[in-house]
């Protein structure tokens, strides 16, 4: 039995649902103009939707927006963990999407992108990647650096296993030579599913950013 007000708050939970369910489906499982290569815009979104293992949380916020937003994607985090499968093929499908409507476009790269960033590189530790989605977000595609694959009607972070792609992101020459070797080392774990000619790239790259670090002086204190 709900009462009135939960019957509201239902409705209103129930349109974001619905609207994040329509951007997965007409949107990232599908083809773009804009793409700059064939197949869909998330390479994994059609076998996920067809294995349904894609989970969408709506998170409601009240006045301590940055913690609040900080203790959701922690605790999703320790979900997607528990979640099956958690091993085999099926597992790279697996993700959580957690939609955060009170969170207003002004505000989005403020609370959204800064609390990916902050967090990212605990995830990569765990072979998890931690995505950035909202209608102001500037992150360029790989293919058409005109093109914003990352924007969504409602700000959302998502949670789903790292996989070979990922490597684009995390050796970008803008982050920290020390950082980058740590994101490479976490991309290199056995357990992440590469493919050979990946792990030999990452590999290479991570040779290279060592043989730089090892360069660098020393800073005197």
């Amino acid at each position: 039995l709900l009462t009135s007000r939960q019957l509201d708050d239902f409705q209103e939970n129930a349109a974001v649902f619905a609207q994040v369910n329509a951007w997965v489906k007409n949107y990232l499982a599908r083809p773009h103009k804009d793409l700059g290569r064939p197949g869909t815009v998330c390479p994994f979104a059609p076998e996920a939707l067809m294995r349904d293992s894609i989970r969408v949380a709506v998170v409601r916020l009240t006045r301590h927006a940055e913690s609040e937003i900080e203790a959701a994607v922690d605790h999703f985090r320790q979900v997607f963990h528990e979640l099956e499968p958690r091993s085999g093929d099926g597992a790279i499908y697996k993700a959580i999407l957690m939609a955060f409507p009170d969170v207003s476009l002004a505000d989005a790269p403020r609370l959204i992108d800064v609390c990916k960033e902050r967090l990212k590189p605990e995830f990569v530790t765990e072979g998890l990647m931690l995505g950035e989605f909202h209608e102001l977000n500037e992150s360029p595609g790989l293919h058409n650096p005109d093109f914003r694959p990352l924007r969504c009607p409602v700000p959302l972070l998502a949670i789903r296993h790292m996989v070979y792609s990922d490597i684009v992101f995390l050796n970008r020459p803008t982050d920290p030579i020390d950082r980058r070797i740590r994101f490479l080392e976490a991309y290199l774990n056995p357990r992440n599913a590469l493919r050979p000619q990946d792990r030999e790239a990452a590999n290479l790259f991570l040779a290279e950013l060592r043989q730089i670090a090892a360069a660098e002086p020393v800073p005197v204190t």
